[in-house]
């Protein structure tokens, strides 16, 4: 990449002073209390390393585009903050709610709501 930046200057006659890269944000945001995976104060969510690509950038495009003459602490500080929202809603629409599970003896799916309803069922006998 800096290869390729550094032929893109020559040929513009420019300086490229500020690059992020997915990589970057991941070791930056790695250390945000809420991507701690050493982080012992119960507000860990997730290792940032288990976000996709296209969510990093899509994370980095919203930081660029709404902070007004960004530097990279505000970057990394909004990048943050979209993650952990997108990790949040994501959780809350890929919950066990809308998860299936497979009974081998029936060989039928049934919703985690529905098999925990039906153990708890089970359990009250």
């Amino acid at each position: 990449m800096w290869l390729e930046l550094t032929q893109w200057e020559s040929n513009n006659n420019a300086l490229v002073y500020g690059v992020i890269s997915t990589e970057d944000v991941r070791e930056n945001v790695s250390y945000h209390a809420e991507f701690d995976i050493h982080n012992d104060s119960g507000s860990f969510l997730c290792n940032v390393y288990d976000f996709k690509e296209v969510e990093i950038m899509s994370a980095m495009k919203y930081a660029y585009s709404t902070l007004e003459d960004p530097n990279y602490e505000q970057m990394m500080e909004v990048i943050g903050e979209w993650l952990v929202d997108y990790y949040k809603q994501s959780n809350d629409t890929k919950g066990w709610d809308n998860a299936k599970l497979y009974d081998s003896e029936t060989k039928t799916f049934e919703s985690v709501k529905d098999f925990l309803t039906r153990q708890g069922d089970r359990n009250a006998s």
